[in-house]
This record gives C-alpha cells, sequence and structure tokens, in this order.
C-alpha cells in the first residue's frame, strides 16, 4: 500500500515550505494552524509512491524524470522548456502514462 505524504509549494517564497502547521481539505484549500488563515500562495503535491531509480529520491506531482531514472526538480522550480518528463497529478488523464513513462525509466514503485 502507498504511503500518503504531501509536499507544499509556495508560490511567493518560491521554494517548498516547511511548515508542520499546515492542514488542508478535500478541495485542496490549505490553511495554517498558527493563524487560521486560508493560504492561498500554496500549492499541494502528492507523493507518488514512487522513487527514482536508485530507490532514493520520493517522486510527487510536477517533479521531472530524466531519461535514467532520475528526478531534476519539480516544475515550479525549474524550467518547464527543460523537462521531458513531468509526473502529472492524480486524477488528471495523463496521470497513468506518465506513471508507466516513469516507471520505464527506472523508477520504482515503492
Amino acid at each position: 500500500m502507498r504511503e500518503i505524504k504531501f509536499r507544499v509549494w509556495d508560490k511567493e517564497d518560491e521554494r517548498f515550505a516547511k511548515n508542520s502547521h499546515l492542514v488542508f481539505d478535500f478541495d485542496g484549500n490549505i490553511f495554517n494552524l498558527q493563524t487560521g488563515e486560508d493560504e492561498k500562495e500554496l500549492i499541494l503535491l502528492q507523493y507518488t509512491g514512487l522513487k527514482d531509480k536508485n530507490g532514493l529520491t520520493e517522486v510527487y506531482e510536477g517533479d521531472i524524470i530524466d531519461s535514467n531514472g532520475k528526478v531534476k526538480g519539480n516544475i515550479h522550480e525549474t524550467s518547464k522548456e527543460k523537462a521531458d518528463l513531468v509526473i502529472q497529478g492524480f486524477g488528471t488523464k495523463t496521470w497513468c502514462s506518465t506513471y508507466k513513462k516513469a516507471m520505464d525509466r527506472g523508477c520504482n514503485d515503492a
């Protein structure tokens, strides 16, 4: 069974958020428990259950996988033009095909 984990991209600071006081609802809204405010500048990215070819790096939605099965960043932190395989979000039409392509490149189902 795949472990359900998330990481959060902070659009304002242009980095992954390091805040353990965040909660989200099933509509994708993110709230800060300390301030009680809705965090509109944050993007939730779910863990796919895949790890890179070496089994070291977890693969999240939006991650860029190179031809050798290694994670080369995320679409939010690097240029999309340099990406030939981007892991799509769950529920999108292309989720299954990008997951399969990542497996073909050597990523493994943790």
